[in-house]
């Protein structure tokens, strides 16, 4: 009778699990898709246009029902066709991208190690800043994981001689990201209430510097991996931050400019609406970038570190040698709908 009961709970339980599953992706679909409506009507109003009409939406919802298996993912299509000014077959709607395609390419969970500053030295040790400082807890460690007492830490931090950036652990979007000088840091800085690394910043090079002095202007690859273990870089953009700002996330209101497979930048820059934006302002040149090969190679060398994940968005510096250095990686959830939209598709074939 007991066996019988306990069998009887656990089915219970499992159907409880199986129905919260459900629900939760059932309204995730809806939250991301009522997004994608609120953001068609901010773009048509940055546009001054409408570019999807009836007819318009009728073939995105044919193109999205025998695509995707359902006319639903329509939002998100219609999203990218406003910022395009045209539809594009072959773009993946951002919901199938979040909650089908992605975690079958990221599967369990292993893309939220990318989360894990404190440990990209470890994974990339040729490609990344060696850390000053790691605070995980209470506890505090150098670059080699030695533990050190909040005295030593302190100590070891304002003897550098440079400027330093302190990066929460697990934040994203340039939050949690603070420039500190080394002989103003006390007690207060170090005991902060969360995980976090500490490394020297980066002098970019003057070229990247010129488009804005205030942000470190990174470079978004993105690779991705396939079955056979081969890696290949989709698509390429230069990131720069706005005026005054320190980072360049396209969240704190950065801009992006496309790169070509050939290693030119392309004559356009787009806002975080992906609405050109600046055009006046852009640095262009006739020549190939001068550390495109190398880029390109530490992003391959870098993924095929790690071939846990297919997809990884890679942000990558150039420092003022012109050398490529990670500075984060993102294989959770890399940002993809701003850059489908505008120089989508990512893949001729849905992988």
């Amino acid at each position: 009778m007991k066996k019988k009961y306990l069998s009887i709970v656990r089915k219970i339980c499992s159907g409880i699990d199986n129905q919260y599953e459900k629900t939760h992706l059932l309204l995730s679909y809806k939250k991301s898709r009522l997004s994608a409506l609120l953001n068609i009507y901010k773009v048509r109003k940055l546009n001054g246009r409408k570019a999807v009409d009836k007819r318009l939406k009728r073939k995105i919802k044919a193109y999205c029902k025998t695509k995707f298996g359902s006319k639903n993912y329509w939002p998100w299509i219609a999203l990218y066709t406003e910022i395009r000014g045209e539809f594009i077959p072959g773009w993946i709607p951002n919901d199938y991208y979040k909650f089908n395609l992605l975690p079958k390419m990221n599967y369990n969970n292993l893309g939220k190690l990318s989360g894990l500053k404190a440990f990209d030295h470890k994974l990339f040790p040729d490609h990344t800043l060696q850390p000053i400082l790691i605070k995980v807890g209470n506890a505090f460690y150098d670059s080699d994981l030695v533990p050190l007492t909040c005295a030593q830490a302190l100590e070891k931090l304002k003897s550098a001689e440079y400027e330093v950036v302190q990066k929460k652990v697990m934040g994203s979007g340039g939050k949690g990201v603070y420039f500190l000088n080394p002989k103003e840091i006390d007690e207060s800085v170090l005991n902060k209430g969360f995980d976090y690394i500490i490394q020297p910043v980066i002098e970019q090079d003057k070229t990247l510097q010129s488009l804005n002095k205030d942000s470190l202007n990174t470079f978004r690859v993105y690779s991705f991996l396939n079955k056979e273990g081969e890696v290949s870089l989709l698509k390429i953009f230069l990131k720069v931050g706005k005026a005054g700002s320190r980072v360049d996330n396209l969240s704190s209101g950065g801009d992006f400019i496309p790169v070509d497979k050939s290693g030119y930048l392309e004559k356009v820059r787009y806002s975080n609406w992906g609405i050109v934006s600046n055009t006046d302002q852009v640095y262009y040149t006739s020549n190939k970038l001068p550390y495109f090969d190398k880029l390109e190679e530490v992003c391959i060398s870098a993924h095929r570190k790690f071939p846990f994940v297919h997809f990884i968005g890679w942000d990558i510096a150039i420092n003022k040698f012109q050398e490529p250095v990670i500075i984060e990686w993102n294989a959770d959830h890399p940002l993809f709908w701003i850059y489908e939209a505008t120089k989508g598709p990512f893949w001729k074939v849905i992988p």
